[in-house]
């Protein structure tokens, strides 16, 4: 196979083990409310950096 260019730079492996679609939803679920949470908490801390520079 002389010739052959294969790019591996973006391969990737997904393994998901799950026994029941509700779980898959909860894990899902769960997963976007720990991005939110995560994602908000930083606004106090912009906001109080604000509130000191006035």
């Amino acid at each position: 196979m002389a010739g052959v260019d294969t790019n591996v730079n973006r391969t990737f492996v997904e393994v998901r083990v799950v026994h029941s679609s509700a779980l898959s939803v909860l894990v899902i679920i769960v997963g976007w409310i720990y991005f939110v949470a995560w994602s908000v908490s930083f606004y106090p801390q912009i906001y109080l950096n604000f509130k000191r520079r006035r």
